[in-house]
């Protein structure tokens, strides 16, 4: 079995050091997205990456694009499945033990998000944001003509115990009444859309409206469609430091050079207190390792991707592989694989699927930005006029890129939808 990160490609390009109106930090989905939006509204944008497009989250993961999954992180729980798993190295959520008072302080924050009634407040914000960022997908591919990249094939939920099933109709049960279609399916209905189920998976729920996306195709296409377009994207350059002015971003201090910028986007993730740091900005959001196997697809294995719901693993088929994504480890800024977890996704995966080949895996590991109620912060800063950020989608990246990328356009238009805007501000920690 192969044990490494899969290196994401690199495209730098040679740029002017002159003025410009709109700089994006961070070549991920969410940072493309809104220069692809930016663009649209007749802005200049150029977008800078410390590594390159398509380097960090937005490679590896599971490519979901399922406005069905309505509840955030943050879900009534999770916080007592939490507690015992957190000590558990092979656990769905592992909390590395360390004494860090911010990630204290996130937990408190998340235990408070993970009530009844906050939870049911916040779904139908997710599944607007989910809607409106599929039918997203659908309008950036078909403007760029990414064929290949995006399916709509629907969604299945798999459990293989009884109460895990019977959490899973109660769930189903809340999602219909925020108008959600799902149908409960026997494991005989699932074989027939080419799952090879393993004999102790008990049922299971089907979502017919989700899609899934291959991401690093998505996200490189598109960087390459702007590219062409005359947007520059530009791999291998770090920020370093801001010079600013009367709470404005005057100009950015990178490893190639100074930017002047009319406007500053940060959307790099994980990185996003790192980044913002020399500006003595501290966002709520926490760093989350996630992982992803890739192995080959067996023969018969149709196109529906799945979630294995007690393992809270993915597995979603790309291109002749079974990308199967999955676990939150909150150990820091830190890309280390842990073979431990491998181990156990790959070994879970096998308790709901048959005919699963490991000998050719390749393991990827990832770091999501995390806030603690599970939404994205898409706003302002205070105190700089020309600083917004675009971070903290925790699992939701890829689901949420191109909404994202449109709701940082709107935001810098001063068109932005105040409901959305309340919710995704920065303030409402």
């Amino acid at each position: 079995m192969e044990h490494r990160r899969i290196a994401a490609p690199v495209e730098t390009e040679i740029y002017a050091a002159t003025p410009i109106d709109v700089l994006i930090v961070g070549a991920g989905i969410v940072g493309l997205c809104a220069a692809y939006y930016l663009h649209q509204a007749g802005r200049q944008v150029t977008v800078i990456d410390r590594t390159g497009v398509c380097a960090g989250a937005s490679f590896g993961n599971g490519g979901l694009v399922t406005p069905s999954h309505a509840l955030t992180l943050a879900q009534p729980g999770v916080m007592l499945k939490a507690l015992r798993w957190m000590f558990d190295p092979e656990s769905p959520l592992y909390i590395q033990p360390r004494c860090d008072w911010e990630l204290i302080k996130w937990l408190w924050r998340f235990r408070a998000a993970c009530g009844e009634k906050q939870a049911r407040t916040m779904i139908p914000v997710v599944l607007k944001l989910g809607r409106e960022s599929q039918a997203l997908f659908e309008e950036i591919i078909a403007a760029t003509e990414l064929g290949g990249v995006y399916h709509r094939n629907g969604f299945a939920y798999l459990y293989n115990t009884a109460e895990g099933l019977k959490e899973g109709y109660q769930k189903a049960d809340l999602y219909r009444h925020f108008g959600i279609e799902t149908q409960a399916l026997g494991v005989g209905l699932f074989s027939e859309m080419s799952l090879p189920l393993h004999p102790s998976v008990v049922g299971g729920l089907y979502f017919p409206g989700d899609a899934h996306v291959v991401p690093d195709r998505f996200v490189n296409g598109l960087a390459r469609w702007l590219i062409g377009q005359g947007v520059p994207v530009l791999g291998g350059v770090e920020t370093q430091a801001f010079e600013t002015r009367k709470g404005q971003i005057t100009a950015v201090k990178t490893s190639t050079g100074l930017i002047h910028a009319q406007e500053v986007v940060m959307a790099c993730g994980a990185w996003d207190n790192v980044a913002l740091k020399p500006l003595g900005i501290r966002l709520p959001t926490q760093p989350a390792k996630g992982y992803s196997v890739s192995l080959p697809q067996p023969d018969g294995f149709g196109a529906l991707p799945s979630l294995l719901c007690e393992s809270k693993l993915a597995v979603t088929p790309m291109d002749g592989i079974l990308r199967i994504a999955g676990s939150l480890e909150m150990a820091g800024l830190d890309l280390s694989i842990n073979q431990r977890r491998v181990d156990a996704i790959i070994r879970n995966a096998g308790n709901y699927l048959c005919g699963l080949d490991s000998s050719e895996a390749k393991v990827w590991c990832g770091l999501r930005s995390c806030t603690p109620d599970g939404l994205p912060i898409i706003d302002r800063v205070p105190g700089y006029a020309n600083l917004t950020v675009a971070t903290g989608h925790s699992m939701m990246g890829v689901r949420l890129g191109p909404i994202s990328g449109k709701r940082v356009a709107e935001l810098i238009s001063g068109v932005m939808d105040p409901y959305d805007r309340q919710w995704l501000a920065l303030g409402r920690f």
